[in-house]
């Protein structure tokens, strides 16, 4: 289980590591916008950047996706890592589900628990973060026993622990859909 949340916090890192990237596109972008020549830009072409606004928006919007990825992915692998530490999972059956297009391959953890007394199941489907290790490929196959940690604010799925290691749901609403009992 070590294994997979120091991946977890290896991706944590690139995702941080990026969202500093595209906030110095956000401040090139600024800096063309007030003083081009900082940048480099021949002073014969400067009159093309300096007080276009499409600079000053673009270099906004780069900087606010910048900080917005920077603080929400520590914030969410923070939440992923209490809640793995002290809530009590729910016993529960795991399949997995994959959806392949053209741009990625997303992965969905299809969860049903155990019949209750007047015969109901509870079903989940949860988009998974980091997708499949090698070892947790394993998985595709059939239906797995797992314990599921809900995270007690959101009243949803946010961890899943198999024998082949922890699954992460990805934050955000839309990320575990309740499905209904049919």
């Amino acid at each position: 289980m070590e294994k997979d949340i120091s991946r977890l916090q290896r991706q944590v890192l690139l995702t941080r590591v990026a969202s500093v990237l595209i906030d110095g596109f956000g401040i090139l972008a600024i800096l063309l916008y007030f003083q081009p020549e900082l940048t480099g830009i021949p002073e014969d072409q400067i009159h093309n950047y300096k007080g276009q606004m499409v600079w000053l928006i673009l270099g906004i919007l780069f900087m606010m996706f910048g900080a917005y990825g920077f603080l929400f992915s520590k914030r969410w692998q923070q939440r992923l890592l209490q809640i793995y530490r002290s809530e009590l999972p729910v016993p529960m059956n795991l399949a997995i589900e994959v959806n392949d297009s053209s741009d990625s391959t997303d992965y969905y953890a299809l969860l049903s628990s155990a019949p209750n007394k007047k015969d109901q199941t509870e079903k989940w489907r949860v988009q998974l973060w980091l997708g499949l290790s090698n070892v947790q490929k394993q998985l595709l196959e059939g239906k797995h026993p797992c314990q599921v940690y809900f995270d007690s604010r959101l009243n949803r799925p946010v961890i899943i622990r198999t024998d082949y290691g922890l699954l992460w749901s990805i934050g955000g609403s839309g990320a575990a859909q309740k499905l209904s009992n049919r």
